[in-house]
């Protein structure tokens, strides 16, 4: 079963989170021939988070779920927190869609850690998907109900691409469990979705760092000004950071 976007009680509260957020353009910056684009960071809620219940506030923070236990991604997870979060940005979206101030198919939906995993998330439960999605620093939620949160529609996904990006030193969400995550990915989706890549950085913590936003800003600028239609730009994405050949996990639909 789907998720239903129609059922959020808060719809305003989200709306007002959004409209306070909007940015200028590059705010006036310098970036490639990325202009004219309208940015969209909705805040997520302060919530007591389980696994830092031991700090001030039982460990509140904003957070868009609840992390239960650091054992194991998938152990407790916290599929209504996810859920209701889900709902909550696919609102956001269809209505500035419905309001004429966005199309969702030309929409390019990315987050860090949490925000990485409600990116995918989203893209899945928008009755129209993206033009793309980036996961950087996340992990693939709900690996056993995954397909069900989706449209059953055998072209729902295809024009949408999936770049997930990843540091080898990520000591909070670790390498080999992303990888784990794009491979379970890739055999779910990879009939679905237009094209898919992991990305690996080499040394790369829980953060970012220069290299991950260059290669991020060089696959939004080529979307947005170069039409290459979510391509991977595998020679400067190896130019940027070298890559061996078993690092790298893609695919593309037949």
């Amino acid at each position: 079963m789907g998720l239903e976007i129609t059922t959020l009680q808060p719809v305003y509260h989200w709306r007002e989170s959004l409209l306070a957020s909007y940015l200028d353009p590059l705010a006036g910056n310098s970036f490639g021939n990325l202009t004219g684009l309208q940015f969209i960071f909705p805040k997520a809620h302060v919530r007591p988070v389980t696994v830092y219940s031991a700090q001030k506030n039982q460990g509140a923070r904003p957070g868009w779920f609840d992390i239960k236990t650091g054992a194991t991604l998938y152990h407790l997870e916290d599929e209504e927190g996810l859920r209701q979060s889900a709902i909550g940005l696919s609102t956001i979206l269809k209505d500035e869609a419905l309001a004429g101030r966005i199309q969702l198919n030309q929409t390019i939906i990315a987050g860090f850690s949490q925000g990485a995993v409600m990116s995918i998330l989203l893209t899945l439960a928008l009755p129209q998907p993206p033009a793309a999605c980036i996961m950087m620093s996340g992990y693939l939620p709900l690996p056993l109900r995954l397909v069900d949160l989706g449209s059953s529609s055998p072209a729902a996904y295809k024009k949408t691409s999936f770049y997930w990006l990843h540091g080898t030193n990520d000591a909070v969400l670790k390498y080999n469990q992303a990888r784990s995550g794009m491979k379970l990915f890739s055999a779910l989706f990879s009939d679905k979705f237009l094209r898919g890549k992991f990305k690996t950085f080499l040394g790369l913590q829980h953060g970012f760092n220069a290299d991950e936003e260059k290669v991020a800003s060089n696959y939004i600028d080529g979307i947005v000004s170069r039409n290459t239609g979510g391509l991977f730009d595998s020679s400067f994405d190896a130019y940027i950071e070298p890559e061996n050949e078993g690092d790298v996990i893609q695919f593309t639909a037949p």
